[in-house]
Protein backbone atom coordinates (compact mmCIF):
# COMPACT_ATOMS: atom_id res chain seq x y z
CA UNK A 1 0.00 0.00 0.00
CA UNK A 2 1.29 3.48 -0.86
CA UNK A 3 1.03 6.77 1.01
CA UNK A 4 0.11 8.55 -2.22
CA UNK A 5 -2.70 11.05 -1.74
CA UNK A 6 -5.67 10.97 -4.12
CA UNK A 7 -5.58 13.55 -6.88
CA UNK A 8 -8.20 16.13 -7.68
CA UNK A 9 -8.49 17.66 -11.11
CA UNK A 10 -10.01 21.04 -11.93
CA UNK A 11 -10.84 21.82 -15.56
CA UNK A 12 -11.55 25.47 -16.33
CA UNK A 13 -13.47 26.40 -19.47
CA UNK A 14 -12.84 30.01 -20.47
CA UNK A 15 -15.12 32.37 -22.36
CA UNK A 16 -12.53 32.55 -25.19
CA UNK A 17 -12.91 28.78 -25.85
CA UNK A 18 -9.70 27.65 -24.16
CA UNK A 19 -9.58 24.99 -21.45
CA UNK A 20 -6.97 24.34 -18.75
CA UNK A 21 -6.80 21.36 -16.39
CA UNK A 22 -4.93 21.46 -13.08
CA UNK A 23 -4.10 18.44 -10.92
CA UNK A 24 -3.21 18.52 -7.25
CA UNK A 25 -3.25 16.51 -4.03
CA UNK A 26 -6.37 16.67 -1.88
CA UNK A 27 -5.93 19.47 0.62
CA UNK A 28 -9.28 19.16 2.39
CA UNK A 29 -11.53 16.30 3.46
CA UNK A 30 -14.49 15.66 1.15
CA UNK A 31 -17.00 17.28 3.50
CA UNK A 32 -15.09 20.61 3.30
CA UNK A 33 -14.64 20.81 -0.49
CA UNK A 34 -18.13 22.13 -1.23
CA UNK A 35 -17.68 24.93 1.30
CA UNK A 36 -14.35 25.86 -0.23
CA UNK A 37 -15.92 25.99 -3.70
CA UNK A 38 -18.65 28.25 -2.34
CA UNK A 39 -15.96 30.54 -0.85
CA UNK A 40 -14.14 30.67 -4.19
CA UNK A 41 -17.33 31.59 -6.05
CA UNK A 42 -18.01 34.41 -3.54
CA UNK A 43 -14.50 35.91 -3.94
CA UNK A 44 -14.82 36.08 -7.73
CA UNK A 45 -11.46 34.50 -8.52
CA UNK A 46 -9.62 31.19 -8.40
CA UNK A 47 -5.99 31.00 -7.29
CA UNK A 48 -3.36 28.31 -7.83
CA UNK A 49 0.19 28.19 -6.44
CA UNK A 50 2.79 26.20 -8.34
CA UNK A 51 6.57 26.38 -8.63
CA UNK A 52 6.79 29.76 -6.86
CA UNK A 53 4.11 31.27 -9.11
CA UNK A 54 0.68 32.41 -7.96
CA UNK A 55 -1.91 32.29 -10.74
CA UNK A 56 -5.13 34.27 -10.25
CA UNK A 57 -8.05 33.57 -12.59
CA UNK A 58 -10.96 36.03 -12.49
CA UNK A 59 -14.23 34.09 -12.67
CA UNK A 60 -15.57 36.70 -15.10
CA UNK A 61 -13.38 34.92 -17.69
CA UNK A 62 -14.79 31.47 -16.86
CA UNK A 63 -17.81 29.68 -18.35
CA UNK A 64 -17.58 26.49 -16.30
CA UNK A 65 -15.42 24.70 -13.74
CA UNK A 66 -15.38 20.90 -13.50
CA UNK A 67 -13.99 19.06 -10.45
CA UNK A 68 -13.11 15.36 -10.63
CA UNK A 69 -13.52 13.01 -8.99
CA UNK A 70 -16.74 14.22 -7.39
CA UNK A 71 -16.42 14.55 -3.60
CA UNK A 72 -18.55 12.12 -1.59
CA UNK A 73 -20.09 14.95 0.45
CA UNK A 74 -22.12 17.38 -1.66
CA UNK A 75 -24.57 20.09 -0.61
CA UNK A 76 -28.31 19.51 -0.96
CA UNK A 77 -28.42 22.01 -3.82
CA UNK A 78 -26.53 19.61 -6.14
CA UNK A 79 -28.70 17.67 -8.59
CA UNK A 80 -27.08 14.23 -8.78
CA UNK A 81 -26.78 11.57 -11.51
CA UNK A 82 -27.36 14.04 -14.34
CA UNK A 83 -26.77 13.16 -18.00
CA UNK A 84 -25.78 15.92 -20.40
CA UNK A 85 -27.53 16.32 -23.75
CA UNK A 86 -26.69 18.79 -26.49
Amino acid sequence: MTDEKPQLYVSIYYVNGETQTFGFERQLPDHAISGRLDDIMKTGYLMFESEDILTVIPLTNVLRIDLAPVPDALPDTVIKNVTFHS
